[in-house]
């Protein structure tokens, strides 16, 4: 479904779980994140391109404020709704689903993708369990360059401060 209008894109879980049962022979593929500035850098752009090159559909699961406020623990910087049309203006992304949980699972126990795709920062991505589980497979692409959203922010792995 690639389409011009970016909000189009951006869909309920229900609403894709009914796209997938019309487009069962297709190959889906997952990624998610927080992106927390949307497309911050360079690096998600590519990545987001050698992800759909895997796919026939590729989803982008995108966490919510307020999953992202407990993932990060500092409020979000731009809005799930601004974060996801950024994402979602990517002719190589079809779909754009809000995550409310921590993690992927219960997405990808409802919608079994082929594929979960993650970059290489995560060796085992978080929902490598639950994919290979029913028999999908894993693909951790490397990084472009050395660009970091939280390094940009100028947030540092320490969070105690």
């Amino acid at each position: 479904m690639r389409t011009a209008n970016s909000s189009l894109k951006i869909v309920t879980l229900q609403n894709l779980i009914y796209a997938r049962s019309c487009r069962q022979n297709s190959k889906w593929v997952l990624s998610n994140g927080c992106f927390g500035l949307g497309l911050s850098h360079p690096g998600h752009v590519i990545f987001l391109e050698q992800a759909s090159s895997l796919a026939e559909v590729l989803v982008v699961a995108i966490n919510s404020d307020a999953s992202y406020a407990r993932v990060k623990r500092r409020p979000v910087p731009i809005p799930f709704h601004d974060r996801a049309r950024m994402i979602a203006a990517l002719a190589c992304v079809d779909y754009v689903v809000e995550m409310d949980e921590d993690t992927p699972h219960t997405i990808l126990q409802a919608l079994t993708p082929a594929v979960l795709v993650k970059s290489s920062s995560s060796e085992y991505p978080v929902g490598h369990e639950v994919v290979t589980g029913y028999g999908g497979q894993v693909i951790v692409l490397p990084s472009y360059g050395s660009y970091s959203t939280s390094e940009i922010l100028g947030w540092h792995t320490d969070i105690a401060k």
